[in-house]
C-alpha cells in the first residue's frame, strides 16, 4: 500500500482526534453553565475519555498486532462517529458521558495503531519526516478545535436560535469523521491463513500459531484458548485505576476520608500492576512483552512523552481558567491559543528533518525545555498584559512541543521489532493520556483548593514545570543512545 496514503489517513485521524481535546478545553465552562453543574462535574466530559482510553489501550495494541492494525483502526473511526451521533441526541449529562466512553474506545483503537501504521510504512530513516507531518496535523487539529470551540461558545451565547446549543459541539464534527471512515476502508486487511512458523526478531523468540498475511505484514495469531485473558483483564483494571487515582484529586474532597479513598485507589492500582507483571512473565502469549522496556530509547521516550503531556494537560485546562479570571473572552482565548498549536505546521516537519539528520535527542531536549519556559512565563499574565507578550509565550511553548514530539515519537518507535509496533504505539498513547491526566488534575486541584485566586495559577504552573523536568533527565539519560541513521 502507498505509504503516503497511509500518512494521509493517519494524519486526518490525528487531526480529528486531537480536535476534541482543543474544543472541550474551551467549551467546559459553557457546558457547566448549560447543565447548571459544578466545573468539577463537567470535567468528566474530558475525564471519561481519558478513563475510556486508558483501560483498553494496551490490550488493543496487542489485538492489533495479532489481528490487523488497519482493521482495528477502521473500527475506531466507526465507534467515534457513533459516539458523536449519540452525544448529539442525548437528553441529559449522564447520556453524554456514556457516549463519550464509547468515543474513548474509538480513540483508543485509533491511537493504538497510528504510530504503528506509520512505522510499518516508512523506513527508520524516513520516520522523522512522517512523524513531523503527522504532528503538524495534530497542531492543526487542536488549534482549530480551540478556535471552533471559542466561536461556538460566543455564538451560542449571542444567538436566539433554539437549535444552536451545546449539541453543536458534537454534531458539527460528524461529517469529517464519516469521511475518515471512507478513507480508512482501504486499510482493512484481508486474512490469508498459511502455515505455522517460528518467529525470531531482535532477541525476541516465540513459536506462533497460524500466520496471517495482511496489507501491513505478517501476524502470527495464537489460538483462542492461548490468549492471555487474565493479563488483558488485569491491565484493563490497572490502567483504569491509574487514571482514576490521578483524576480523583479533581472530584474527591481532600478531607481525611477523601485522602484515604485516594490512597486506597492508588494502592489498588500498584497491586494490579504487580499482579500483571507476574502474569505476563508466566504467559506464553503475553499482552505486554516486558522486554520492550529494556530498549532505553523506548523507556526514556515514554518518560519524556508523559512529561511534555503533563505541561500540555495543565496548559489546556489552566490557561482558559486564567483567561476567564482576567476577564478575557472565549473567542480571544481561541485566537491567542491558536498559534500554540498551529505552529506545529512549521516546526514539526523541521523537527522531523533534524531527527533524520542528527537523531532525536537534541530536538527532544530543546523542545521540552522551551515548553517549560513558555509555561513559566505565563506567571506574568495580568489583566494589563499586552497581547504580544501572550502570543510570544504561546509561540515559544508551542514551538517547543512541536520540536519535541516528532523527535521523541521517532525515538520510541525506532528500535521496536515489527511484531510489537502496535503494542509500542499503545504504550505511547497511554503515556500521553497519563501525562495529560496528571497535568489537568494538578491544574484543577490547585486552582480549586485556592478558590481560583491568581496566586493559585502561579502555584499550579510551578508544580507542572517541576514535575515535567523529569523528562529532561530522561533525555539526558538516553543521550548517548542514538539510533543508526
Amino acid at each position: 500500500m502507498n505509504k503516503w496514503y497511509i500518512l494521509l489517513v493517519v494524519g486526518v485521524a490525528s487531526l480529528l482526534t486531537i480536535m476534541d481535546f482543543g474544543l472541550f478545553g474551551v467549551a467546559l465552562p459553557q457546558l457547566s453553565k448549560d447543565f447548571d453543574l459544578d466545573p468539577n462535574v463537567t470535567l468528566w466530559i474530558t475525564i471519561a475519555v481519558f478513563l475510556g482510553q486508558a483501560g483498553p489501550i494496551l490490550v488493543l495494541g496487542w489485538i492489533s498486532d495479532n489481528l490487523g492494525r488497519g482493521r482495528i483502526f477502521l473500527y475506531g473511526a466507526l465507534l467515534t462517529t457513533l459516539s458523536l451521533i449519540f452525544c448529539a441526541i442525548s437528553a441529559n449529562f449522564i447520556q453524554i458521558i456514556l457516549g463519550r466512553l464509547v468515543g474513548a474506545l474509538g480513540y483508543a483503537c485509533i491511537m493504538a495503531n497510528d504510530n504503528s501504521l506509520l512505522s510499518s510504512a516508512f523506513s527508520k530513516k524516513e520516520m522523522g519526516i512522517a512523524q513531523g507531518i503527522n504532528n503538524a496535523a495534530l497542531g492543526v487539529g487542536i488549534g482549530s478545535g480551540a478556535l471552533l470551540g471559542g466561536w461556538l461558545v460566543d455564538t451560542i451565547n449571542s444567538t436566539d436560535l433554539t437549535w444552536l446549543d451545546w449539541r453543536a459541539f458534537f454534531w458539527i464534527r460528524i461529517i469529517p469523521w464519516v469521511i475518515l471512515i471512507i478513507l480508512s476502508l482501504k486499510l482493512f486487511e484481508k486474512k490469508h491463513v498459511t502455515r505455522k512458523l517460528t518467529w525470531k526478531e531482535q532477541g525476541f523468540e516465540r513459536k506462533f500459531a497460524p500466520k496471517i498475511s495482511t496489507a501491513f505484514g505478517n501476524y502470527e495469531v495464537p489460538k483462542l484458548s492461548q490468549v492471555d485473558y487474565l493479563g488483558a483483564f488485569t491491565i484493563f483494571l490497572g490502567m483504569t485505576a491509574l487514571l482514576l487515582s490521578i483524576q480523583s484529586f479533581t472530584f474527591i474532597d481532600l478531607t481525611l476520608l477523601g485522602l484515604s479513598a485516594i490512597a486506597g485507589i492508588i494502592s489498588g492500582c500498584f497491586l494490579l500492576f504487580t499482579v500483571f507483571v507476574f502474569i505476563e512473565r508466566k504467559a506464553k502469549y503475553p499482552v505486554v512483552n516486558i522486554a520492550l522496556f529494556k530498549i532505553k530509547n523506548f523507556t526514556a521516550g515514554l518518560i519524556g512523552m508523559s512529561s511534555v503531556q503533563i505541561i500540555h494537560g495543565g496548559w489546556v485546562v489552566l490557561i482558559p481558567m486564567l483567561f476567564v479570571s482576567l476577564g478575557w473572552s472565549a473567542t480571544l482565548y481561541g485566537i491567542l491559543i491558536f498559534p500554540f498549536h498551529i505552529i506545529r505546521v512549521i516546526v514539526s516537519p523541521i523537527s522531523g528533518y533534524l531527527t533524520m539528520r542528527q537523531g532525536p535527542n537534541i530536538s527532544s531536549f530543546l523542545g521540552l525545555l522551551a515548553m517549560i519556559m513558555g509555561l513559566l512565563l505565563a506567571i506574568f499574565y495580568t489583566s494589563d498584559t499586552g497581547i504580544p507578550f501572550v502570543l510570544g509565550t504561546m509561540i515559544l511553548a508551542g514551538a517547543g512541543m512541536s520540536l519535541f514530539l516528532p523527535a521523541n515519537n521517532t525515538a520510541i518507535m525506532s528500535d521496536i521489532p515489527k511484531k510489537y509496533l502496535s503494542s509500542a504505539s499503545g504504550f505511547l498513547a497511554a503515556a500521553r493520556g497519563v501525562g495529560i491526566s496528571i497535568g489537568s488534575a494538578i491544574a484543577v486541584a490547585v486552582v480549586t483548593i485556592n478558590e481560583s485566586s491568581l496566586q493559585s495559577f502561579d502555584i499550579a504552573i510551578l508544580a507542572l514545570a517541576s514535575i515535567s523536568s523529569a523528562g529532561l533527565v530522561a533525555i539526558i539519560w538516553r543521550s548517548k543512545l542514538w539510533f543508526s541513521k
